[in-house]
């Protein structure tokens, strides 16, 4: 799984990808706003906390549903790639 990572307070836009013809979706995104839709497209899922946050998405098609997790997919980070050392010093 590969993860997304994005900056605080920042919103994210999701695409299905299903094959076989679906005709229904329900995304879940637990700690984000909204925490659901039923869009086969959401747009707008913000995340405000720093953390790692999982997705799940059930499609379903004339045959049934099939439901796809990705574990900490996406990572929130006030400051990404930030790194700080223990050194005091600053060089310009």
């Amino acid at each position: 799984t590969f993860t997304q990572s994005i900056c605080s307070d920042r919103c994210v836009n999701f695409n299905d990808l299903s094959t076989e013809n679906p005709i229904a979706w329900s995304w879940y995104f637990p700690g984000a706003t909204p925490d659901t839709s039923t869009l086969q497209n959401p747009t707008d899922i913000c995340y405000d906390s720093d953390g790692f946050y999982d997705v799940r998405l059930i499609v379903t098609n004339q045959y049934g549903s099939d439901t796809l997790v990705q574990y900490s997919y996406i990572q929130v980070e006030s400051v990404p790639g930030a790194f700080v050392s223990p050194d005091t010093s600053m060089k310009f």
